[in-house]
């Protein structure tokens, strides 16, 4: 397996896997899996994305079993290419982070610094009624919908699903439920399937291990 700073990277690009069946995925998973190095550890790309495209396969083995066993694809635009050797239709996955950009830049700012930290709020105040809740869709509509144009999957298989796998690193996420969270998602996915006129999976990565999905097939 391929290291950055001598953590596992999961793949490189162009890289590819051969996964197991669904009740073999699991254990494979597990021997695979890695602790995401911290900001000033020398994270990168590939230690994001290999993190959550092992979130998305442990989902995706639990509730759509029929797709695996499988060969996935690393390459770019999509991130990820997840082929069923049965021959049903493959899914292209691209891998973003759902965060407010000023969030974004105070958590690089302040990522080797130790102990307690004061986390911003908009404008230096309290959240105050719902800004949370609209922050949080405002940053997440913003992820989905950016990685929902044509450039982010240019070498996408024909006829493929599309899934956009989003990690929350929202300021508000302690504000905001997993139910709430999973309403903004479907909304978020819901707008971009009219705008673009095709069928789009989101997925939202919270916590350590969990995930929301919403949109076709969900």
């Amino acid at each position: 397996m391929a290291t950055i700073h001598g953590v596992p990277n999961y793949w490189p690009v162009e890289a590819q896997r051969e996964l197991p069946d669904a009740d073999a995925l699991p254990a494979y998973l597990d021997g695979v899996d890695f602790q995401v190095p911290g900001r000033s550890e020398g994270r990168r790309t590939e230690h994001r994305e290999g993190h959550c495209i092992i979130r998305a396969l442990r989902w995706l083995g639990a509730q759509r079993p029929s797709l695996f066993p499988a060969t996935l694809a690393r390459q770019e635009a999509p991130d990820f290419v997840l082929e069923p050797r049965n021959g049903d239709t493959p899914w292209a996955c691209e891998i973003t982070d759902a965060g407010e950009t000023a969030y974004q830049h105070w958590l690089g700012r302040t990522a080797d610094q130790r102990g307690a930290r004061l986390i911003p709020s908009p404008a230096g105040d309290d959240w105050c009624g719902d800004a949370a809740e609209h922050a949080f869709a405002l940053a997440l509509g913003t992820a989905i919908g950016t990685k929902s144009q044509l450039g982010y999957r240019r070498t996408a298989p024909t006829g493929s699903i599309r899934c956009i796998v989003a990690y929350d690193q929202t300021n508000t996420a302690m504000f905001v439920s997993d139910r709430d969270a999973e309403l903004v998602l479907a909304s978020a996915v819901r707008t971009v399937s009219v705008a673009t006129g095709s069928p789009l999976i989101g997925m939202l990565l919270r916590g350590d291990t969990r995930c929301l999905v919403a949109g076709v097939e969900t």
